[in-house]
């Protein structure tokens, strides 16, 4: 039970961490839905 609080907990971990990152890459002056490279990160 423990161990699977624990990987929840690292799951959640990871995906606020993904979401932080495409946050930031989203506001970069440059971006552009458009561009492959940005669907390719996406």
């Amino acid at each position: 039970r423990e161990l699977l609080q624990r990987i929840r907990d690292i799951r959640s971990s990871e995906r606020n961490l993904y979401q932080q990152v495409t946050d930031i890459y989203a506001t970069a002056i440059d971006y552009d839905p458009r561009n492959d490279i940005t669907r390719q990160f996406f």
